[in-house]
């Protein structure tokens, strides 16, 4: 019988067959023991709070999708990438929030690290946009529904892993 991890890899409805040892779960228990004691880079510890605090964001979870981000700020000699995508998100898990001033520090902030990526540029003018008027309900729904439109058409077009295209889109 198969089991459900081995099906992921049957692409195309075509059979495969794979071959364990007989003594397989305990050398996998083992290696699993040993798992335990690895030390991980400071690079790799802000990946997994990057991609935590961005799918907690993505769910609407954003009390601790801000944990994780600031988790992930807190650690020295991250590279500019993941101090980069870290601010950026954490700005938009602001802005979901409503603290609009934090969110353009955390943008422009952001801007200075990596200044030709385009997203904490777009997410700067559309905070900018909604400060200064009075009429930010209104321009907030009226954005929401533009990008997502946007964000359907555009995302046909990027890789399934980039957080924004090049209309800016504004997650649930």
């Amino acid at each position: 019988e198969m089991c459900i991890r081995d099906r992921m890899w049957e692409v195309g409805g075509k059979g495969f067959s794979t071959m364990h040892p007989r003594n397989f779960e305990t050398v996998m228990a083992d290696k699993s023991s040993n798992i335990k004691d690895i030390s991980r880079s400071p690079t790799h510890q802000a990946t997994l709070c990057y991609v935590f605090g961005y799918a907690l964001s993505s769910i609407g979870r954003n009390e601790e999708a801000e944990i994780q981000l600031r988790k992930g700020l807190e650690i020295d000699d991250v590279g500019e990438g993941y101090s980069y995508l870290l601010n950026l998100e954490l700005g938009m898990v602001r802005y979901k929030k409503g603290d609009l001033e934090e969110a353009m520090a955390l943008a422009k902030k952001a801007s200075k690290i990596l200044p030709e990526h385009h997203a904490s540029w777009f997410l700067q003018t559309n905070l900018y946009r909604l400060m200064r008027s009075n009429k930010l309900k209104v321009l907030m729904f009226a954005l929401k529904a533009k990008n997502r439109k946007n964000s359907i058409k555009g995302s046909a077009k990027l890789p399934r892993n980039l957080a924004y295209n090049d209309s800016f889109c504004i997650r649930r």
